[in-house]
């Protein structure tokens, strides 16, 4: 399955697709008689399926009468209001799903919602701010249309997951002043807006005794830090009104409620919102509970034959590289034999690993860790739910390139577990809830459900590749290369009854040497190209010693199917050898290299497979040779050495042995300045943080150090205080750091982009880090301007945290830097605001809750910073 061969007929058939009319496309549509008959299917096998998440209100307005509901929630185009879309809309495009290759949806909660905020400034358009979970919203339809949608897909072999909340309803009451929590009626408001109508979440009013005897609600203020445990379940989150899950009575009105969808709609799975903020023994209970009237969710569906009913949760937890903890933290919400939770989870702790390595350019043994941990700490890895993007986040592509973005793609294509693509990502939407529909958000001129187009071709031709082999469903997968020193090779095997399949990516931008790659398997056996993002379709054949030998060009995807043993070829005339088998720490510039070749004239010697920095090295006539390799563009660690040779003909042959040496660099040339306490409040001394609670002091910098390590930029800023309210993957919140790095010689940038500011004393700068607690770039300054950012570039910043000393410390590689011969005579300044990209938060007169205060728009962005050091 080679893209090269197969495009050209993909094109034809795409064409023909073009030329006829979207809408005049089979619907698949099941007849109203038809409803009752595929209403309810037993379930799949999970592993084997393909999911498409879908924003209702963005996918297909099917029904235009139900868009308008009067109540001044209706904005078609306004991404704040309801759009549109609804249950009918999603069913007259299952055949544009199906052609994708989906075999299920998963939409988001269609239960009947606050239409509007109290404060006017947002819908429920999403489906997440309940008003009855029994009911579907009047601006997705009806029950039946409900019903049409799940029996259209059954027909069609696809399935129905349901989004469900347990945790809160809509906005319908506050606290307008301090809280007492020993006298709850105090400061307590019932909002001035249609209540919820479903008992007995109807009883939702502190001021009344009977209600708050009931105790169906926390009646208790918002909380804000993620990592206060106990305020997290039972305070409000983001003023909805929270459930008190541990009430027997709010238990059973909940399973009541998600029993009826599998009932009467033949829901196939639900995804669970926000389980971390609900008490862990609920879920228990919710799934499983023996309760004769009210059974937990899995004995209700397995009495409806739905024997795997899948149930998933929005598991979100802080995962930082090469750590365990937020594994297992999503591992606990599956329970224990004696005490089950759910099925699976999504796997958010991936998600943090493939936003590094694809994004970020971060070493690829940082997914080989997390796989790992997956692997020991689920017993069915295969059910985990993989994505690269979702709802609640900025798409993939809006952070990276378009190769990166197909990798990481073809990663969660080829490994087990459940693939989840978000509705709009084969039209390679920028938007994060943008319109499928012409007219609705950020699609004001045309309908999106194009099938002519590169990335639904991509992902259709991923999709049919893993339903044809089951190796990447159900195999055994085992990394067989990674890379620890920054972008590189990242290899799996995954391995069948029948096969083995082999994945090999190149995060990098440059061409890397993948060499001794041990495949465990018999030699000889020929691997066929399967597919590749680069094109190649070469077959490889597996040596004498079970190995094979591959460059593989910048940002390559390739997939290689084994296939039949051959007998090998005799011996080689040529030959390349390391003479030297071990090497001690090293401490200087160099390493000194010796080896011995045959039949060859000259080679490349190189580290850590970069065959674009290797040496060119000639063969002395008794077939000696040796190489003294640059060492100060490496970071400290465990580096290898390989040696090929390509011909003419671009035939590759590599040494079949290699050096691997610890890297130990002492620290150069650095600078460090003191910063006085509470200057955090801009150039004027006038500004003042947001409103919002969660802001303390957490922009003001006390003292910077930075320091050469080879030709590596090594930055450690204390600051006055670190929090992780967020539990944000960098392991600090509440602040951006604007890390500003002028380089000897190379002609740079004075102004500081969308920050109303320029460099100090009319210095330039040319590569900027700009890294926050969910967000980590680097860029050149080419291009760069006040309201430019300049150009995207990687590696990003290497970033750990000390929260006990309140130190953030940054490393940027030299191959980020462009490999510069010194960084003596380096310039930095670094200041601190809150926002990345063009997305500062606004600057006002008066601060309001996410608004700084105390100037205008156009005033500097600038909490606090610091005076330029120089590396000397």
């Amino acid at each position: 399955m080679k893209k090269m061969k197969i495009w050209g007929f993909c094109v034809i058939v795409l064409a023909i697709i073009q030329a006829c009319d979207v809408e005049d496309s089979p619907t698949l549509e099941v007849s109203n008689n038809e409803i009752e008959k595929y209403l309810h299917v037993p379930s799949p096998e999970w592993e084997d399926q393909i999911i498409y998440f879908i924003m209702t209100d963005r996918f297909m307005d099917g029904d235009t009468s139900n868009n308008d509901q009067g109540e001044g929630e209706y904005k078609k185009g306004d991404e704040r209001y309801w759009n549109g879309g609804d249950l009918a809309g999603i069913t007259r495009k299952i055949s544009y799903i199906k052609d994708l290759g989906a075999t299920g949806i998963w939409i988001s909660p269609p239960v009947a919602n606050q239409w509007r905020n109290p404060q006017h400034t947002g819908t429920g358009n999403h489906g997440y701010w309940a008003s009855n979970f029994m009911e579907v919203d009047k601006h997705l339809g009806t029950l039946e249309d409900y019903r049409k949608l799940s029996a259209t897909l059954h027909k069609n072999e696809m399935y129905l997951i349901q989004d469900v909340v347990c945790n809160h309803l809509g906005d319908f009451y506050t606290y307008n002043g301090p809280y007492d929590p020993d006298d709850v009626t105090k400061n307590f408001m019932i909002h001035d807006v249609a209540q919820p109508t479903q008992y007995p979440f109807n009883h939702n009013n502190a001021l009344d005794s009977v209600d708050r005897e009931m105790s169906i609600f926390h009646f208790a203020p918002s909380f804000y830090d993620h990592s206060d445990s106990i305020k997290k379940r039972a305070y409000q989150f983001a003023d909805l009104d929270d459930l008190n899950t541990s009430n027997p009575m709010v238990r059973n009105a909940l399973r009541k409620s998600y029993n009826y969808w599998i009932k009467e709609v033949g829901v196939d799975g639900f995804r669970f919102d926000t389980p971390h903020m609900v008490e862990h023994d609920f879920w228990h209970d919710f799934l499983h509970s023996k309760n004769e009237e009210h059974p937990g969710i899995h004995r209700f569906a397995k009495e409806l034959d739905k024997k795997e009913f899948l149930t998933f949760g929005e598991t979100v937890m802080q995962t930082l590289p090469y750590q365990s903890t937020g594994t297992y933290q999503c591992r606990h919400y599956l329970g224990t034999d004696e005490k089950p939770g759910m099925t699976s989870v999504l796997n958010f702790p991936l998600v943090s690993e493939i936003s590094r390595v694809f994004i970020e350019l971060k070493p690829t043994d940082i997914l080989s860790y997390r796989l790992d941990i997956n692997n020991k700490a689920f017993e069915r890895p295969e059910l985990l739910l993989n994505f690269i993007d979702n709802h609640d986040g900025a798409r993939f592509l809006t952070q990276t390139d378009h190769e990166s973005f197909q990798q990481a793609l073809l990663f969660i294509m080829t490994i087990p577990g459940i693939p989840v693509i978000y509705y709009g990502t084969e039209q390679e939407f920028l938007g994060m809830r943008q319109a499928m529909f012409k007219g609705g958000v950020g699609s004001p001129h045309k309908d999106h459900f194009i099938r002519n187009n590169e990335s639904f071709a991509f992902i259709k031709e991923l999709v049919t590749m893993r339903k044809d082999y089951d190796e990447f469903r159900r195999g055994d997968l085992t990394i067989i290369r990674d890379a620890s020193d920054g972008p590189g090779v990242f290899a799996y095997k995954i391995e069948s009854q029948e096969r083995s399949a082999f994945v090999l990516l190149n995060t990098s931008t440059t061409a890397k040497l993948a060499d001794n790659v041990q495949t465990g398997i018999e030699a000889g056996t020929i691997l066929k190209p399967m597919y590749s993002l680069s094109g190649q379709e070469k077959i490889i054949r597996v040596d004498s010693g079970g190995m094979i030998n591959i460059l593989l060009p910048p940002k390559e995807g390739l997939v290689l199917l084994s296939g039949e043993a051959k007998e090998l070829p005799g011996p080689t005339e040529k030959m390349i050898a390391f003479m030297d088998a071990e090497q001690p720490v090293l401490t200087n510039d160099f390493i000194n290299i010796n080896g011995l070749a045959k039949g060859i004239d000259e080679l490349q010697v190189m580290i850590n497979g970069n065959i674009q920095k290797g040496k060119s090295v000639r063969v002395q006539e008794d077939g000696s040779w040796n190489a003294k390799l640059e060492l100060k563009h490496l970071i400290n660690g465990t580096h290898r050495v390989s040696a090929a040779h390509i011909d003419a003909g671009g035939k590759l042959f590599a040494a079949n042995n290699y050096i691997e040496f610890e890297l130990e660099l002492p620290e150069g040339v650095s600078s460090s300045v003191g910063d006085p306490a509470g200057d955090d409040n801009g150039p004027s001394g006038d500004y003042s943080y947001p409103l919002h609670p969660s802001y303390q002091k957490q922009m003001d910098i006390r003292k910077v150090k930075a320091s050469a390590r080879g030709s590596n930029l090594e930055i450690e800023v204390t600051m006055g205080q670190i929090t992780g309210i967020w539990l944000p993957p960098n392991g600090f919140d509440h602040v951006s750091l604007n890390v500003y790095i002028d380089l000897p010689g190379i002609e740079g940038v004075e102004a500081l982009p969308f920050q109303n500011a320029r460099m100090p004393a009319n210095e330039d700068w040319d590569y900027r880090v700009a890294i926050g607690g969910f967000d980590n770039k680097l860029y050149t300054s080419k291009g760069a301007g006040e309201y430019e950012v300049g150009t995207l570039t990687g590696p990003t910043a290497f970033c750990a945290v000390d929260q006990e000393q309140e130190l953030i410390k940054l490393t940027v590689t030299s191959a980020a830097l462009g490999y510069p011969e010194t960084l003596a005579g380096t310039k930095i300044y670094i200041n601190t605001w809150e926002g990345g990209g063009e997305n500062l938060r606004p600057l006002k007169l008066e601060a309001e809750t996410w608004s700084f205060g105390g100037g205008q728009q156009d005033d500097p962005k600038i909490m606090d910073d610091i005076p330029i050091i120089v590396l000397e």
